[in-house]
């Protein structure tokens, strides 16, 4: 079930509820609104990668059930059988601040707010900085990420503001509560310069991806915390930012693709760990344990060539030439995707 008060839109028509509950499939825009019409959050187009970076749209589908509600992703199978894995579903983020207390303001006068409608970022009679705060983050451990940015709803520009945009360094930063919580928040050695000329409405930002790298090799990022530090020590230079609490729709948002990796992997075969059991397995960055449990011949991994990794390998069985056959093993992690 969705939140009391919102509702579901698919290609710009309501569902969910009554006669609006019929099954439906889009491939297109879906939106959940609230009773004023605002745009609180979406969901990005319904797509797939593989390893070869083939991209597939999908289908959303969206079935009532009782008093339950489901959207499932539907790829076709056509799609899955052809696909280089390993394959990845919806590799993109696209985020809101959702709550009046994940944006707002701090300066060194010192003065702290989370119920502000609009944040100044650079100095005004003091420096001033602010944060916007994403939630429903996932799947970026170990990714590499391909594209991020944020995207305020700018107001004004006044002067020349010259703002750094960091993260918290952290895995589930909460929202500041105060303005000591503010300062003692760790930030990345990340950070991205934006020092905007005149601009107003929304806005993408130089990009992020050091940024959220920084966080992706040190995490599972479940919320990401953009802290805009003003770097101005005179006059009046002010980048004013819309918050949630100007309007929710107008809050801040983030965007990130990324392309998923692989962590550590185990694999402990128990049966014989032949080519057909792993089919036409993809070797990635990523370290691996081989643990093989039953005989490790040459049909181990196939003509596997592991490459580019620290490959640690304890076979419990024969432990000779053959137990990899043709296998190269050069320095550098590496981890094992199979396929089949």
């Amino acid at each position: 079930a969705f939140s009391s008060g919102v509702t579901p839109y698919v290609n710009g028509q309501p569902w969910g509820r009554g006669g609006q509950a019929k099954d439906r499939d889009t491939q297109g825009l879906v939106e959940f609104r609230n009773g004023a019409g605002d745009v609180l959050w979406w969901f990005n187009l319904p797509r797939s990668w593989d390893a070869d970076e083939n991209e597939q749209l999908g289908t959303f589908r969206f079935k009532k059930k009782g008093n339950s509600r489901y959207v499932s992703h539907r790829v076709p199978l056509s799609f899955v059988q052809g696909a280089v894995y390993p394959l990845m579903v919806d590799v993109t983020i696209d985020e809101q601040v959702g709550v009046s207390a994940d944006d707002g303001e701090r300066n060194e006068q010192p003065w702290f707010t989370d119920t502000i409608s609009y944040a100044n970022h650079g100095y005004w009679s003091y420096k001033r900085h602010g944060w916007a705060r994403f939630t429903g983050i996932s799947g970026l451990s170990g990714a590499t990420i391909d594209v991020a940015y944020a995207t305020p709803n700018v107001d004004s520009v006044i002067g020349s503001p010259d703002v750094d945009l960091f993260a918290e360094d952290a895995a589930a930063p909460p929202a500041p509560t105060n303005g000591a919580d503010y300062d003692g928040k760790p930030r990345t050695a990340a950070f991205t310069n934006w020092s905007p000329g005149s601009i107003s409405g929304w806005q993408n930002s130089p990009s992020i991806v050091g940024v959220v790298q920084e966080l992706a090799d040190s995490y599972d990022p479940s919320a990401i915390q953009l802290l805009p530090t003003g770097n101005n020590t005179s006059g009046t230079h002010r980048f004013v930012w819309r918050q949630y609490d100007s309007g929710s729709s107008f809050a801040p948002k983030l965007h990130i693709e990324y392309t998923a990796g692989g962590g550590s992997q185990t694999i402990s075969p128990t049966g014989i760990a032949s080519l057909e059991a792993f089919g036409g397995h993809t070797v990635l960055p990523g370290p691996v344990t081989l643990l093989p449990g039953a005989i490790p011949s040459a049909e181990a991994f196939g003509s596997a060539i592991v490459s580019g990794g620290v490959v640690v390998i304890l076979p419990t069985g024969i432990a000779s030439l053959e137990a990899f056959g043709a296998a190269i093993l050069t320095p550098g992690p590496v981890t094992i995707s199979p396929t089949g």
